[in-house]
């Protein structure tokens, strides 16, 4: 039996709805006046359907496979003002292809012929009262009845601090300037896989690729293109994401960027996502280097909602939001002087909206020993005001430092100069290759094992807070009327008292 869906619920949650046949669209809009849903808007196109989506944010979305200039990109658009969506898929290759796509409930339809809205069970037809021409409408009815008894957030308040699953992704960013934020990618990479670790290096810098040209990889294929193919092909597996990589030594992987900056459409943001998704399930840590993004007018908070072709427009910046995004970790490459100290304090603060939840770490590259306290008192100052905390210093003490804020405080590294990194390119081999016990090796693989060691103290923090949240409110109140000299519990521990039973409490010993 259809569900029917309680008036004011219908009140909070309007649908709107994307479907391509007008048949379809009839004796499903029938149903759903049955069934007490309020259908608010029916858009002909996907760029209508983002447009009414983003006037009503937070209201469920049933969507048809065939609509006009329906593509990922722009359900990966609906994600962010809505997340409940229904997908309709009318054949095979459609259900798995929204599937793959992960971006919503996809409802499987019967391949049949329209059918008479007004008779849908008419002499040519074979189905049901519940169906359209061999349609399903029970099911359908089903999940949208769930999607609308289910309370919709919007998309602000669904964004929560979690620790994701697979590989840690480490993104590698900078403002705008040579910072040596290709170079600090490299080494960072070789400290991991030299600890152990299975590392996947991305070239995602569509402005000034420069990963395969330092490491002396001198093939014409774009490894970041071939994946973002099989990706968009829902294609990319083990196979396919492995012949696309090369291994540059033990434990480390390189995918290549593009070859030439002309060919930065062929990265879209979706594409390298998927890529992104892929990549955690197969390595131990992902760092990507992307390249400083540049303003955009199509990048604005207010200009998807004033114009929704803008988020479906390419841009140069979207392999870079792309891994923003995607990272658990985001390494920001500074200059050691004040013009790397201003386009710090330019750039970060409108890009930072796109890492909300990733641990951000400053690392101040090509530091001169002999200024370095006093470098390192002014970029402290500098980096926890742009996060509006104190800055943590270089790691020291924080295996040690458990408390939740020390988790979430900003990390401020200093990489000395060392005259190994102008070797290392011209000889087109990695840091280590070059000099083991260089200065900025050590201390790029100091970084790395702290870092690592600080994942792990963020990953246990974030399971005792999401499992012992209650019981260490219950410590907090015990610990608040805590009285020393009537506390017995020392004494009871000392002499075994109460103790005879393994399984009971002392009260229950009576």
């Amino acid at each position: 039996m259809i569900p029917r869906i309680r008036e004011t619920q219908l009140n909070q949650s309007p649908m709107i709805w994307g479907i391509s046949d007008p048949t379809l669209e009839s004796v499903l809009l029938r149903h759903a006046q049955n069934a007490g849903i309020d259908v608010r808007r029916r858009c002909v196109d996907a760029v209508e359907l983002l447009a009414a989506s983003a006037v009503s944010p937070g209201a469920p979305v049933l969507v048809d496979m065939n609509l006009s200039r329906l593509s990922r990109e722009v359900l990966s658009a609906l994600m962010d003002h809505t997340g409940n969506i229904t997908i309709l898929a009318g054949t095979d290759h459609q259900y798995s292809l929204a599937r793959s796509w992960a971006l919503g409930q996809v409802v499987r339809l019967r391949d049949s012929a329209s059918v008479d809205p007004g008779n849908p069970s008419g002499p040519d037809s074979q189905s049901g009262p519940d169906s359209a021409g061999g349609i399903e409408l029970e099911e359908v009815m089903r999940t949208i009845g769930q999607s609308m008894h289910r309370w919709v957030k919007p998309p602000v308040a669904q964004q929560v601090e979690a620790i994701k699953e697979g590989a840690h992704v480490v993104c590698m960013w900078s403002a705008t300037g040579s910072t040596g934020r290709s170079t600090v990618a490299i080494g960072l990479a070789e400290a991991w896989a030299r600890g152990g670790e299975r590392v996947l290096l991305i070239d995602a810098d569509t402005c000034a690729p420069s990963l395969a040209t330092a490491l002396g990889i001198t093939d014409d294929l774009s490894g970041i293109v071939v994946a973002c193919r099989y990706a968009d092909q829902n294609s990319l597996d083990q196979r396919s994401l492995s012949s696309a990589c090369r291994e540059l030594k033990n434990n480390l992987w390189v995918l290549t960027g593009i070859n030439d900056p002309q060919r930065w459409p062929e990265v879209t943001g979706t594409s390298l996502s998927s890529v992104i998704d892929r990549a955690r399930d197969f390595f131990d840590r992902v760092v990507i280097d992307i390249s400083p993004i540049v303003s955009d007018p199509a990048d604005s908070v207010d200009g998807p909602y004033l114009d929704p072709l803008a988020r479906l427009r390419p841009t140069r910046n979207m392999a870079g939001h792309a891994a923003l995004k995607a990272a658990d970790t985001v390494m920001v490459v500074i200059r050691p002087d004040a013009v790397g100290a201003l386009r710090l304090v330019h750039d970060f603060g409108p890009h930072s909206k796109y890492f909300p939840h990733a641990k951000t770490v400053f690392l101040v590259n090509r530091v001169n020993p002999k200024y370095r306290n006093s470098l390192h008192g002014e970029f402290s100052a500098i980096c926890g005001g742009l996060v509006g905390r104190g800055s943590q210093g270089e790691y020291q003490g924080q295996s040690r430092e458990r408390n939740h804020e020390s988790i979430h405080l900003p990390v401020l590294i200093m990489v000395p100069e060392d005259p190994v990194t102008e070797t290392m390119i011209r000889m087109s081999a990695t840091m280590a290759e070059v000099k083991t016990n260089s200065k900025i090796f050590r201390a790029l693989r100091k970084a790395a094992g702290q870092i690592s060691q600080h994942e792990m103290t963020a990953r246990e923090m974030t399971a005792r807070e999401v499992v012992g949240a209650e019981v260490a409110a219950k410590q907090l109140r015990r610990r608040k009327h805590y009285n020393k000299i009537a506390d017995f519990r020392p004494l009871i521990k000392l002499f075994g008292i109460f103790g005879r039973h393994t399984h009971t409490t002392a009260s229950g010993n009576r």
